[in-house]
């Protein structure tokens, strides 16, 4: 009965299929192993998905891979033809060098002729006596067409896709899981080599997909963005108390404001204005104000664009968000100075003269955990908020120089966590490398990260640490590779390049389990120069 079931022919396979890899970061070519056919010689060899292959019988195919030079070669369509042009016969072994996580492996399989299976009423089937390819047993759709689909995700799954790309893999579990029914159907139903390899596969994707497990992570460093916070709140209370006693004598009542005319005669006396939100920021005449106004007794203005004192403030702003308080909401109060000119502009559609203010001290948030004290400028040509001398005092990130790449990108994480900004920023590469198709280097040591796009990063890489994402551990490294060598005559130095791999962990049904989501980055590429420090090749958020 058996013969009856399983059609030889005289197609020669391994069984596998395989894309071609011409070029990769990690500088390893070959062909990658996107699956294993349950029926191939090469099923119990060892052989991985996701595994590359660098030589067959001890021949290197880097010379194959070439455009139209791979099509016939292990795991493409046209392979069967290459077989038997070199002689090749059904069940000899064939000894595979494959490359996994930057390690060699040895593994030995078999060409085998393929096989075409039919069910006991001598039609198509996926294996011998069953299922049939164009049956369905009560499913939604044919049994060929579910499992080439089935094994299209498999593939993307196994192949490690997810560890080079980025997926939803909480996404990708559930969807895989809708397949259970059918597949626990397929072991009852059709017992067989076909329906164990399907299962084991299934379970191999689900086992990747459902992540590395860990017993408990340490979430102190979310309790120090609040005792950061207390601390900031209560500086802020203290300080701007204390900048209203100091300006007591040279403060005025705000409302009704002094007229036009005897603007003047004011020059510098203080008043403190209401609270305002980005609702009374207006542009208008080309330039950026803030408008304080009475209810018919007067305004002020605070001039926004070009204006060095309202940037600085702002600076400081976006400083304690990255540091203390990522969700400051946007409501300011300002003890301004009143500078005697006037301006009219547009306000609620209608003119309105205002005079025009310089802020001398600011409070920000709901609660007033900001406060800025602008009447002395610090080294930097800046502002310091209150209590930033203390909130930089508390446990803050060290590295030595001759750091390893995990070691590095590990305090990458850590100061993350402890919302060190200054740290955080220190571990990005201030040059660029840039590689051409030639092979010939470019080494851009003037090259220099925007402040705005480092503030952005940082910003989303500190609100996914204070989200869903409870810890980043380094999962592996790749072997480090030398990119390009010292030449003296172009200024190109020694530049080691290695990625490191990073696992993100959230909780998932009361566990906690390394995943990946579209908006997250798993792949660290690092650099070092001349034997230098390892710093972070790609700026990128967490």
């Amino acid at each position: 009965m058996a013969a009856e079931l399983i059609h030889v022919t005289e197609t020669l396979t391994s069984g596998l299929k395989a894309d071609a890899v011409l070029e990769s970061a990690d500088g390893i070519v070959g062909f990658r192993v996107t699956w294993i056919a349950w029926d191939s010689g090469f099923r119990r060899s060892g052989l991985a998905i996701g595994d590359v292959i660098v030589a067959v019988n001890g021949e290197s195919v880097a010379p194959y891979l070439l455009p139209g030079k791979f099509h016939g070669q292990i795991g493409q369509a046209n392979e069967s033809y290459a077989w038997q042009q070199r002689g090749w016969k059904s069940e000899c072994d064939l000894a595979l060098t494959v490359m996994r996580f930057g390690e060699q492996h040895e593994v030995t399989g078999q060409l085998r002729f393929e096989r075409l299976y039919r069910t006991p009423q001598q039609r198509s089937a996926l294996a011998p006596g069953g299922p049939g390819t164009i049956s369905n047993d009560g499913f939604s759709s044919p049994w060929s067409g579910w499992y080439e689909r089935l094994v299209f995700k498999l593939s993307v799954i196994l192949d490690g896709s997810w560890y080079r790309q980025r997926m939803n893999t909480r996404q990708e579990l559930k969807e895989l899981d809708e397949h259970a029914a059918r597949i626990e159907y397929l072991a009852n139903n059709h017992p067989g080599d076909f329906a164990d390899a399907v299962m084991a596969d299934w379970n191999a994707a689900r086992e990747s997909l459902n992540g590395k497990r860990l017993d408990a992570v340490d979430l102190r460093y979310r309790e120090l963005g609040a005792q950061r916070l207390e601390i900031a709140k209560g500086a802020a209370a203290q300080s701007w108390t204390t900048i209203k006693q100091e300006l007591a004598s040279q403060t005025i009542a705000t409302f009704p404001s002094p007229p036009a005319h005897e603007a003047s005669k004011m020059v510098g006396r203080i008043v403190e204005l209401p609270a305002l939100s980005p609702r009374q920021f207006v542009s208008d005449l080309g330039a950026g104000f803030a408008v304080a106004a009475g209810s018919g007794e007067g305004c002020y203005l605070i001039q926004l664009s070009n204006a060095p004192r309202f940037g600085h403030f702002y600076a400081t702003m976006e400083r304690f968000k990255a540091q203390v308080h990522p969700k400051l909401s946007e409501r300011y109060q300002f003890l301004a100075a009143i500078r005697g000119d006037v301006r009219m502009i547009t306000f609620n559609r209608r003119p309105v003269t205002g005079l025009l203010v310089d802020i001398v001290a600011a409070l920000a948030g709901d609660s007033g955990e900001l406060c800025v004290d602008m009447r002395s400028e610090n080294q930097a040509g800046g502002y310091a908020f209150a209590g930033e001398a203390q909130v930089d005092s508390i446990d803050p990130v060290q590295l030595p120089d001759d750091a390893p790449p995990e070691q590095v990108v590990a305090a990458m994480v850590r100061a993350v966590k402890l919302a060190d900004d200054d740290r955080w920023r220190s571990l990005f590469a201030d040059w660029r490398v840039a590689i051409y198709e030639s092979g010939r280097a470019l080494f851009d040591a003037s090259y220099s990260i925007p402040s705005h796009l480092f503030q952005s990063i940082w910003e989303t890489s500190r609100k996914y640490i204070m989200g869903d994402v409870l810890d980043a551990r380094v999962d592996r490294v790749s072997p480090i590779r030398r990119i390009t060598r010292a030449d003296p005559t172009t200024g190109v130095p020694d530049v080691d390049h290695v990625v490191v791999w990073l696992d993100h962990f959230g909780s998932f049904d009361g566990e906690i389990r390394a995943y990946n989501h579209f908006t997250l980055r798993r792949r660290w590429p690092l650099q070092r120069v001349n034997g230098g420090p390892w710093r972070i090749a790609e700026l990128q958020s967490l």
